[in-house]
């Protein structure tokens, strides 16, 4: 019986772990679309431009907020060990 809880801390560690992985790749991968930003701009059709902007600030809105649910998750997890 004492077995599964332990299985299940050790199980919840490693979540937490990749969590904070995933978290770190996000965060890479956001601030590179944000240093990409500026050179989406490079095409001589304006709307070309617009549309890259609005897609490239789209990306990096939903990218914040993969992060954000990945600390969220994380958090939880670091909790449930604590209880």
């Amino acid at each position: 019986m004492m077995e599964a809880p332990q299985m299940a801390f050790n199980d919840n560690a490693e979540n937490v772990r990749i969590l904070s992985s995933v978290r770190k790749g996000i965060d890479g991968l956001r601030r590179r679309m944000q240093e990409l930003q500026p050179e989406l701009s490079t095409s001589a059709s304006e709307a070309v431009n617009v549309a890259r902007q609005e897609l490239c600030t789209s990306l990096i809105r939903r990218l914040m907020i993969a992060e954000k649910e990945a600390q969220e998750l994380q958090d939880m997890l670091e909790l449930n060990q604590k209880a």
